[in-house]
């Protein structure tokens, strides 16, 4: 299985979140995908600054989403 990043920043303050931002890597394992999502979490917090993350209690969280390999077309027919 393959595995796709979908990350979202949501404000505690106004209890609402951005629309999500899909990776278009297709990572080969959970694993590598969450670490990506801890990395691209920290990057994205740290470039909103701390006066706006604080000001709007922003939090990001985000999914590994599993993609099903498509089915391969048998060639023989």
């Amino acid at each position: 299985m393959k595995y796709i990043l979908s990350l979202i920043v949501c404000s505690g303050i106004s209890n609402t979140c951005m629309p999500p931002v899909t990776s278009a890597i297709m990572y080969e394992n959970t694993y590598n995908c969450l670490i990506d999502g801890y990395k691209n979490s920290i990057t994205i917090i740290e470039s909103m600054g701390e006066e706006e993350v604080n000001k709007h209690d922003l939090y990001a969280k985000f999914v590994c989403i599993e993609q099903k390999e498509k089915e391969k077309i048998n060639e023989d027919i």
